[in-house]
């Protein structure tokens, strides 16, 4: 079960997360690039996404650089590092 208040941040954070998605998808779906979308809640985001790259039988998986924690976020965001040294698909970075 989820406090309310984390019911709130989840669902903050998964408009921020679409919002953010809108002009990217825009683009590729007009270049006739075929998308597919998954959004999950993870306590370790950097398995549940090589998870589902991995059952989708993905041929990239296309990430940002930075995320939120400033520590790890000096060169690449936490959750990317984890992909790129977990993972053995194609990833794409993007600022």
């Amino acid at each position: 079960l989820l406090s309310p208040r984390q019911h709130l941040l989840d669902h903050w954070a998964g408009h921020d997360a679409q919002a953010s998605l809108t002009q990217p998808r825009e683009l590729l779906r007009a270049k006739g690039v075929s998308i597919t979308e998954h959004a999950a809640s993870s306590d370790a985001p950097d398995e549940a996404i090589l998870q589902v790259a991995t059952q989708l039988s993905a041929d990239l998986v296309i990430m940002g650089t930075r995320g939120l924690k400033p520590l790890s976020a000096a060169v690449l965001g936490s959750v990317t590092q984890g992909v790129l040294a977990r993972g053995s698909l194609a990833v794409a970075l993007v600022k």
